[in-house]
């Protein structure tokens, strides 16, 4: 159900964050005699058990708060990717047979996946509970920093290097979320990260004057308002700059919001149902970006697919 998707992220990250505790600190071990490497081993595992801690917490504050809502669900292609490298890793520590370069790239994989993205997205649970967010937050930016300093001080010429380096480097195109929960934008910032630069407003008003300064390839709509209200000023929108095509605006509609798909498919507009996987939000995004070239159908989930999940 749609309720149903944070706690399966959270559950699912308990599982991860615990894997990935142990994997650092079984590899610490192996690389022993390799002091600063060991000592970057260690220092990464206390921080995924810290995370899996973050989680367990906003799992029993999900037991509290089970209607608590999710922009997106896990699809078994991202479960895949983040628990691949993982998986494989773990077992080459355990056969004892993993060299120092290959453990760097199976970390680059695992911490540049949506791992981190979906614990902070996990976390946002807690943000009404004090300072937990915030720890989180922190403890995240902390951990990419340090395998960010420890990479940067590696000779050049390794591949693993220049692999991380690319992926801190975003595209040029510009894309806009109009959300006014920043914890989503957070995350689809992070999902998007090599399909554009994220730019975003909490307001429908702004998300206006943004559009008329600015040229943005594509207009991610996720204002929690009543949808007529969305699309009183998605019509503003197209009325105001006419330049402006409408195959550049995906929305996202919660399942209760049905009365509303008729006019989504009529106007030939692009919209997901929450929860989303992160495959189709992907999806729907890279099909906004190309559909110039390649002059794809509008976006949205076929009413039978609908009707399977209710």
């Amino acid at each position: 159900g749609v309720n149903n998707a944070m706690k399966k992220i959270t559950e699912w990250l308990i599982g991860i964050e615990d894997t990935a505790y142990k994997v650092y600190k079984n590899a610490a071990y192996q690389f022993s005699d390799d002091r600063k490497f060991s000592e970057f081993l260690n220092c990464l595992s206390k921080d995924e058990k810290e995370h899996y801690d973050f989680v367990c917490e906003a799992k029993e504050y999900l037991a509290d708060n089970p209607d608590y809502p999710s922009l997106i669900s896990l699809d078994d292609d991202t479960k895949q990717k983040i628990e691949l490298p993982l998986t494989e890793c773990k077992e080459k520590i355990n056969t004892g047979e993993i060299t120092k370069e290959e453990l760097i790239n199976y970390i680059v994989a695992i911490e540049y996946s949506e791992l981190n993205p979906l614990f902070l997205y996990a976390i946002g649970t807690l943000k009404g509970l004090s300072r937990k967010y915030l720890d989180a937050v922190k403890s995240i930016k902390k951990h990419k920093k340090y395998i960010e300093n420890f990479i940067g001080k590696q000779p050049e010429e390794d591949e693993w290097v220049k692999k991380i380096r690319k992926l801190l480097k975003a595209g040029k195109t510009k894309i806009l979320v109009v959300s006014d929960n920043q914890i989503v934008v957070e995350l689809l910032r992070d999902i998007l990260v090599n399909n554009g630069v994220i730019e975003s407003v909490p307001s429908n008003e702004e998300a206006l004057t943004k559009i008329s300064d600015k040229y943005y390839a594509a207009i991610i709509w996720d204002v929690e308002k009543p949808v007529l209200t969305r699309l009183d000023l998605y019509d503003t929108a197209i009325e105001r700059f006419p330049i402006i095509i409408k195959k550049r605006f995906l929305f996202f509609a919660t399942a209760t919001e049905s009365e509303h798909f008729s006019y989504f498919e009529s106007n030939g507009l692009n919209y997901l149902i929450k929860p989303s996987s992160i495959n189709n939000l992907r999806k729907a995004v890279f099909n906004i970006l190309i559909r110039e070239k390649i002059g794809t159908a509008p976006i949205y989930v076929k009413r039978q697919e609908l009707r399977s999940r209710s």
